[in-house]
């Protein structure tokens, strides 16, 4: 096969040493909660103002949760169908859905107690499915998005509203399954719809009229557009399209890191970053403010992401999947000298090494006492203290059947000779290379007893080690789905079994350590409350009552209008 690149084994370095800083801002975020709720999770909005609540559709339920506490504060469940599109109010007054009848609902999120309250606004908005509602400007006018492709304007201040402003019954082809008004100016106003089109309409014409249109693609699933109005991010289909509003929806770039549909886009950060998230079960974090729209972090979530929010100060994060919600909060920040572990820069070998290499005798004397690794179920053994440079291991034979594309000779000759097993990194980098071909499943079917105990073996003993676990997961994952309805001998359906404890086994220990860290950082966070409490009594008691004032942020475009003006 030409054009092949030669294989990478995989080595456990110190993953510390390979963080950069955003890498380490998004792992602290880490999950709280998670609620099983009667269906699909279908949307998700955060308040814009604090204490942030945050706002769920599922099934037949609207529900309110406090993501400081994690707990579900309003349920709303007086509806007759399924619930769509929850959005709140730029002041966060008003929290507006729509429901699978056609009716268009809003309620005071000022007054969101009990489980029984009514909506403040209740008209029939369509005669089919209302997938999206949201606010003008004004706060006094709310859009309807309707299943058939029809929208309709309505004036939320007549406590009777029976008819619309205005309704333009073929907006689209096809379903309208997102829109959002402009930020800065509610005279235009974005539609994005199962026809792959995507409108800008003008609002200063009654009804209506069409700016201009955008082709995505595919069916759009989200639209969202940046606070200075330039810029429009678009969902459909597998990929993510940037599109530059101020040029007439000129394109501007692609983000194609998702292999199945992507559902949800939020920005974080001020805008500064792009979360997107999709039925591969993948979350995703892009930069948009250094150039390249690089992907900055992607974690793997349990279920495919249908709904995915934020909050504006970043401290919170949401994920609907399938019918789960799933809350996320970031942790503390961690102190000075685990930071220093840390580079802003990618390393690909440790630092330790390389002053190894040009002689330092203070890196020499701390490195040279030997060291001793005991894993669990094994015996000690002295390990080198700094990874194998990776471009002095030759994987010889291995690369040439990769060339060929003999995958299944390649398993059999890792497996049977005895030296590669002792380097679990290039077994890795084979398996890994066979991965990204998505041909496990054809590799590891029709083996012999013999040479499953063997694959069997090797999971048990490297799986649950950092670098390896992603890719040998799978590799357990498709063998297990392979052999699961198959007659096996019987010695080879223990060695299945001794590996399902394992991972069981694993789980209740990652279960017990999440324990007692959520244990350990609630008795922080009384402790830290308590010494504030009593710190500002004692400040109090000496200056009087503390007033703190806040440092209003602006942007730079912002101090350029302001100069120019």
């Amino acid at each position: 096969m030409p054009g092949v690149k030669p294989m990478k084994p995989i080595a456990e370095t110190q993953v510390g040493n390979r963080l950069t800083d955003d890498f380490v801002y998004w792992e602290r975020m880490q999950e709280l909660s998670v609620f099983q709720e009667p269906g699909n999770v279908l949307s998700l909005a955060f308040s814009p103002n604090e204490p942030y609540f945050l706002a769920s559709t599922s099934s037949m339920r609207l529900g309110v949760f406090d993501t400081v506490h994690c707990e579900a504060i309003s349920m709303f469940t007086r509806f007759k169908s399924l619930v769509h599109g929850a959005t709140f109010r730029k002041d966060g007054g008003l929290l507006g859905v729509g429901t699978h009848e056609g009716f268009a609902q809003c309620y005071d999120v000022s007054k969101i107690s009990g489980t029984s309250r009514k909506a403040i606004r209740l008209f029939r908005a369509h005669q089919v499915p209302v997938n999206a509602v949201a606010f003008a400007k004004d706060s006094y006018s709310i859009l309807t998005m309707a299943d058939d492709g029809s929208m309709a304007f309505w004036d939320l201040t007549d406590p009777r509203t029976q008819s619309s402003l205005w309704q333009i019954e073929k907006a689209h082809d096809d379903s309208i399954r997102t829109g959002q008004f402009m930020e800065l100016n509610d005279n235009y106003f974005i539609t994005g719809s199962y026809d792959h089109r995507i409108k800008v309409w003008d609002m200063r014409a009654s009804p209506p009229t069409v700016a201009y249109i955008i082709d995505h693609g595919a069916p759009v699933e989200k639209i969202i557009v940046s606070s200075n109005d330039k810029f429009l991010i678009s969902a459909g289909g597998l990929v993510v399209k940037i599109w530059d509003l101020s040029c007439g929806g000129r394109f501007v770039h692609a983000l194609e890191h998702h292999h199945k549909t992507v559902t949800s886009l939020a920005f974080a950060t001020k805008g500064t970053r792009l979360i997107t998230g999709g039925l591969d079960r993948r979350v995703n974090i892009f930069s948009l403010d250094s150039g390249d729209y690089r992907l900055i972090y992607s974690t793997k979530v349990a279920n495919s992401v249908l709904s995915l929010a934020i909050s504006p100060d970043d401290a919170c994060m949401a994920v609907g999947m399938g019918n789960l919600l799933s809350i996320y909060r970031r942790k503390p920040k961690v102190d000075l000298i685990t930071r220093k572990l840390i580079t802003t820069e990618k390393v690909t070998s440790i630092p330790l090494m390389k002053q190894l290499m040009i002689g330092n005798p203070n890196v020499k004397k701390r490195m040279g006492a030997p060291v001793v690794q005991r894993e669990r179920g094994s015996t000690p053994k002295l390990v080198e203290p700094t990874a194998p440079r990776l471009d002095k291991i030759r994987l010889g034979r291995l690369d040439m059947l990769l060339r060929k594309g003999a995958l299944r000779q390649m398993v059999d000759k890792m497996f049977v000779d005895k030296s590669r097993l002792e380097k679990p990194e290039i077994v890795v980098a084979a398996f890994e290379q066979i991965r990204l071909r998505n041909a496990l499943p054809r590799v590891l079917a029709g083996r012999n007893p013999q040479s499953l105990i063997r694959i069997i073996t090797f999971l048990k003993l490297h799986m649950f080690k950092n670098n390896y676990f992603h890719t040998l997961s799978e590799v357990s994952d498709v063998l297990m789905t392979i052999y699961a309805e198959e007659s096996n001998p019987q010695h080879v359906v223990q060695h299945f079994r001794s590996l399902q404890k394992a991972i069981e086994t694993e789980l209740r220990l990652q279960k017990s350590i999440a324990k007692a860290n959520g244990s350990l950082d609630l008795l922080m966070q009384v402790s830290i409350a308590n010494q504030r409490e009593s710190r500002g009594k004692e400040l109090n008691n000496i200056f009087g009552e503390l007033y703190i004032h806040a440092i209003p942020f602006i942007m730079r475009n912002e101090e350029k209008s302001v100069v120019d003006a």
